[in-house]
C-alpha cells in the first residue's frame, strides 16, 4: 500500500509539467497565426492606400485629305454615226396621152405631169375634150411606198357645167392607189364642156390617166 501511494505522488508533478509544455506550444502557435494574420492585413492596407497613378492622354489629330480638284477638260467621246442613205425618188406621172407644153409642179408629193387632156369616152356629139384648170394633184400612198409599188390608174367621172368633177371611180392596177386618185380628180376643176353653140353641158364618161412612178 505505501509504495503505491509513493509512485502516484512520483507521477503527479511529471503530467503537470507535460501539460504546461504542450499549452505552451498551443500558445506559441497561436500567437505566430496571429502574427502573420496581423502582418497580412496591414499589408493589404499598404497596397490599397497607394495612390493611383496619373495617366497623360494624348491629343489625337485627325488629318482630313483634300478631295482632288476637278479636271478642267473632260474626255469627250465623239461617236461618228453613219448618215443613212437618201431616200429613193419618187415621181407620178401622167400616163401617155395628148402632150401639152405646161411645168411640172413641185411640191411635197412627187413629182406630177396632170395637165393632160380628158377624154371623153360616151356618145356625147359635142367637144371631146375639157382642160383642167385646177390640177389633179395625187399624193403617193404612205402603203405603197414601204412597199415600193409603182401603178396605173385610169380615172373615170362625169363634169358638170361649171367643170366641178362628180360620180369619180379610180381604176387602178394596184388598188392600193385608188382613193389617192380619187381624191385627187374629185379636187381639181376643170374648163367644162361647151356645144355647138358654146353653151356649158355636163359631160359623162370622162377619163383621166394618172401613172405612180417608184423610181430606186
Amino acid at each position: 500500500m505505501l509504495s503505491d501511494t509513493s509512485e502516484t505522488h512520483v507521477r503527479t508533478p511529471q503530467k503537470k509539467s507535460i501539460n504546461l509544455l504542450m499549452a505552451g506550444a498551443i500558445a506559441t502557435v497561436i500567437t505566430l497565426a496571429l502574427f502573420c494574420t496581423m502582418e497580412y492585413l496591414i499589408r493589404i492596407d499598404a497596397i490599397n492606400m497607394q495612390k493611383a497613378k496619373d495617366f497623360t492622354l494624348r491629343a489625337f489629330t485627325v488629318e482630313t485629305i483634300p478631295p482632288p480638284a476637278p479636271s478642267s477638260y473632260l474626255d469627250i467621246e465623239i461617236i461618228k454615226t453613219p448618215i443613212p442613205p437618201a431616200a429613193p425618188a419618187i415621181s407620178i406621172t401622167a400616163s401617155d396621152a395628148p402632150s401639152l407644153n405646161i411645168p411640172i409642179i413641185n411640191n411635197s408629193a412627187p413629182d406630177l405631169v396632170s395637165q393632160i387632156p380628158v377624154i371623153a369616152t360616151g356618145t356625147y356629139n359635142g367637144p371631146s375634150t375639157a382642160i383642167p384648170i385646177r390640177q389633179p394633184l395625187p399624193t403617193y400612198p404612205r402603203k405603197a411606198l414601204h412597199q415600193g409599188l409603182s401603178g396605173l390608174c385610169d380615172v373615170a367621172f362625169a363634169l358638170d357645167p361649171q367643170g366641178r368633177p362628180f360620180n369619180v371611180v379610180a381604176d387602178c392596177s394596184d388598188a392600193v392607189f385608188n382613193a389617192s386618185a380619187e381624191r385627187a380628180v374629185r379636187k381639181a376643176l376643170f374648163s367644162p364642156t361647151k356645144d355647138a353653140s358654146g353653151v356649158p353641158v355636163t359631160t359623162y364618161n370622162m377619163v383621166f390617166p394618172l401613172e405612180y412612178k417608184y423610181a430606186e
